[in-house]
């Protein structure tokens, strides 16, 4: 159950922008759901005295972003969020580093994800981690996909 609480704290903080109060329905939402029932993933998340302040997973979750050029497997999708304290101090980036880490332990082909183009703070630490821009979702945002191989800094 802590788990389950800690995934729709962590899912909600990703999937609205900061200072708007997510509705009593949330969850519901299809934007959230998608996260919600992924059935598999891989995560990471940054504790500090018992606390859990950040977390960064990757899942194949519907609708599709990117698919893998050579086999057409979907690519897994990036969700990263750090609580509004902790925000600024380099725990995204450590997340990134450690969700990269384990994505190519698990011979992953690549990631996406998207983001708003008025968030360049996270459009920034994507690029970093090696993500390119590659066109828009349907709603707009950036999206942005990830090939194997290492973090520039």
């Amino acid at each position: 159950a802590a788990d389950r609480e800690a995934l729709v704290r962590f899912v909600l903080l990703a999937t609205f922008p900061p200072g708007l109060v997510p509705p009593p329905d949330a969850a519901l939402q299809p934007h959230v759901a998608r996260w919600l029932s992924a059935k598999a993933f891989l995560g990471v998340c940054w504790e500090q005295n018992d606390v859990m302040l950040g977390a960064c997973w990757a899942s194949p979750v519907e609708p599709v972003l990117a698919r893998d050029d050579a086999s057409g497997q979907p690519l897994h999708e990036v969700i990263i969020s750090v609580v509004d304290t902790a925000r600024g101090v380099g725990i995204g980036r450590r997340l990134l580093e450690g969700l990269v880490e384990c994505v190519d332990e698990h011979g992953l082909a690549g990631t996406v994800l998207s983001v708003s183009e008025r968030n360049p703070f996270a459009t920034s630490l994507y690029e970093r981690a090696g993500f390119k821009a590659t066109g828009r979702t349907k709603h707009g945002a950036f999206m942005m996909v990830r090939r194997r191989g290492p973090m520039s800094r």
